[in-house]
């Protein structure tokens, strides 16, 4: 039986040199440590610098260079803290560093340009069609032409009431009200959406809302116009959300001819003349491409007009420059046509409208009356309705034009609820929060 090995004693005085370290005993990990050098490879200060540097150069792009920062969301973004006299708050500082953070435009785009290679649609609501067609799909509008929500009965009522309350006021005025409903692009081209987007063969939720309201209010439409003047060409940008100048000249020729159906004067009324102009060197705004980053091919603007003028824009009036801030507008807003023609002595139009009567619309219109009022309100306040300009005016007609998508909102959300005080509706930027 082999005896046990001696404990390991400590140096005695007499003989203080430790013992030999073996260095074939250490582990594999101690003898690296004490082998690797005291500084840093210059790789690895390289990617420190690197890494420090990506974490601090949108910040100081922020700072030093705001104007590279492009907003593609179609939404106001957010305020620095305290601009607006409200209390600085955590809260505040976070979204604005969200929404202006350096490269952040750049990001957002190629993350969209995937998306849409990939599964054919994006965060911001675009889709991708045929032979490279982009369609909005923000909200209920796809789902409004397939026919996958329903129109109910509530949502028949609403809108109902809120026509047919303006209905009702301006026929106490003896002033007949007509509302616009101009198609949005998909209803006019279903075949360039994707295969598996197929149109409700019923006419799904929009046309039976048109269908109901035109029994008791004067519905425009404009869908068979349209479809008929695409033979002629395209009526609408296929990257933009908005109708060429060949389809607002179709939109108002309809809008002319219908109207002698419940306007007095208007029996016999022809549309103006009109030529419609290809400007190869103007490009058109293609907003559903500028949304998503991308920027195709330059495309030509197409436009419509009177072939001989009569009606002239005139400089808009005070009181309405605080219309035009009550819509965030700088100038625009509100534009004003006069017209000495003795054929449209004692016709005055107001009308209300979107995006989608800016340009082309509004002279064309205005060739039909003797003056003319156009107010172009902001998304938010797509049925905007003010008592005190009709009050003022005094028109003859009274116009509301919005895209059929707008038909999937709540109409009661749309204007404020002094519109119908018995106190005129104030024109004033103070009101501007209560919509």
């Amino acid at each position: 039986m082999s005896s046990p090995s001696p404990l390991p004693t400590e140096p005695s005085s007499e003989n203080p040199t430790p013992r030999r370290r073996d260095d074939s005993l250490m582990p594999e990990t101690w003898q690296t440590v004490d082998s690797a050098p005291t500084h840093g490879r210059p790789m690895d200060r390289v990617v420190t610098w690197m890494f420090l540097g990506c974490i601090w150069l949108p910040l100081l792009l922020m700072i030093f260079f705001p104007s590279l920062n492009s907003n593609r969301e179609n939404r106001t973004l957010a305020k620095f803290p305290g601009t607006d006299g409200t209390k600085i708050s955590f809260h505040q500082l976070d979204q604005y560093l969200t929404d202006h953070l350096g490269l952040r435009s750049v990001f957002i785009d190629a993350h969209n340009r995937i998306k849409l290679a990939a599964f054919r649609t994006t965060k911001q609501k675009v889709l991708l069609g045929k032979d490279e067609w982009l369609f909005y799909n923000a909200g209920q509008t796809v789902a409004a032409f397939t026919g996958e929500i329903a129109c109910t009965a509530e949502i028949k009522d609403r809108w109902r009431r809120t026509l047919q309350q303006r209905a009702d006021y301006l026929g106490r005025l003896n002033i007949p009200y007509g509302f616009i409903a101009v198609p949005d692009k998909q209803f006019v081209y279903p075949e360039k959406m994707p295969d598996n987007i197929c149109q409700s063969e019923t006419g799904g939720y929009t046309e039976t809302l048109l269908r109901e309201l035109s029994d008791d209010v004067n519905v425009i439409t404009l869908l068979e116009a349209l479809h008929s003047a695409k033979q002629q060409g395209q009526v609408y940008y296929p990257r933009d959300t908005h109708w060429n100048g060949r389809g607002m000249a179709a939109g108002f020729q309809a809008v002319i001819e219908q109207l002698a159906e419940f306007v007095p004067g208007f029996t016999s009324e022809k549309p103006c003349q009109l030529e419609i102009v290809v400007r190869e060197k103007l490009n058109r705004c293609q907003g559903l491409s500028d949304l998503i980053g991308d920027q195709p091919e330059p495309q030509p603007t197409i436009l419509a007009f009177p072939t001989k003028p009569n009606a002239i824009l005139i400089n808009t009036p005070g009181p309405y420059n605080q219309l035009e801030e009550y819509y965030q507008k700088k100038k625009g807003a509100v534009q004003v046509y006069v017209n000495d023609s003795e054929r449209v002595r004692g016709r005055r139009l107001v009308m209300f409208h979107t995006s989608f009567s800016i340009g082309c619309m509004r002279p064309l219109m205005a060739e039909h009356f003797e003056r003319a009022v156009f107010i172009r309100h902001t998304p938010e306040h797509f049925l905007a309705f003010h008592k005190s300009l009709i009050e003022q005016e005094k028109p003859t007609l009274v116009l509301n034009e919005i895209p059929t998508r707008y038909l999937t909102l709540d109409p009661t959300t749309a204007y404020c609820a002094d519109d119908w005080s018995d106190a005129p509706f104030r024109i004033t930027s103070q009101n501007r929060d209560r919509r």
